[in-house]
């Protein structure tokens, strides 16, 4: 004869765990308390992401390197057009004696940011499209995390992927 008494738990077992990962998934969804960061303070962690997209723009090598702490770590993972792949870690003055004056019209168009924050430290996770010349040179993902300091966002670490397909 059937237990109907243990189904009964089973079932309300069941239901509780659900729930309970229900729950769980509408925490990280929602994001923990104190994570998110309000509008003036999402542009102010913004400001030296955009910094760096204008110095790059301009050609302008002493833009990027003031939003950079001078312990900076940058790394680029690139996918290049025969599928390999390469890593290359860069010092900050690497990085920003590699934006040189020029002829070519540079820009990145950023998506939307995804932002978190607390405290003193922040992260920026952002897709972008790379033009050289108004033709799409590359896309990817930037990964800014910054560090407040006497009330001014510096870029600690600036990893991007670059890649030439896939872009959109």
């Amino acid at each position: 004869m059937k237990n109907i008494f243990l189904d009964r738990r089973r079932r309300t077992r069941n239901i509780v765990k659900f729930t309970m990962q229900f729950a769980v998934l509408l925490v990280l969804a929602a994001g923990l308390p104190g994570m998110t960061a309000d509008d003036s303070e999402r542009a102010s962690i913004m400001a030296p992401v955009r910094a760096i997209i204008a110095g790059i723009a301009a050609h302008e090598s002493a833009a990027l390197a003031a939003q950079l702490r001078p312990d900076a770590d940058i790394t680029v993972a690139a996918e290049r057009p025969d599928g390999s792949h390469a890593i290359r870690h860069l010092t900050p003055a690497e990085f920003s004696g590699s934006v040189r004056p020029g002829p070519e019209r540079l820009e990145a168009r950023l998506g939307e940011p995804v932002i978190q924050v607390d405290g003193d430290i922040a992260v920026v996770w952002v897709s972008y499209l790379f033009f050289r010349d108004d033709q799409l040179d590359h896309c990817g993902v930037n990964h800014f995390d910054l560090i407040r300091e006497n009330q001014e966002w510096k870029v600690q670490n600036v990893t991007w992927s670059s890649r030439t397909t896939g872009c959109r």
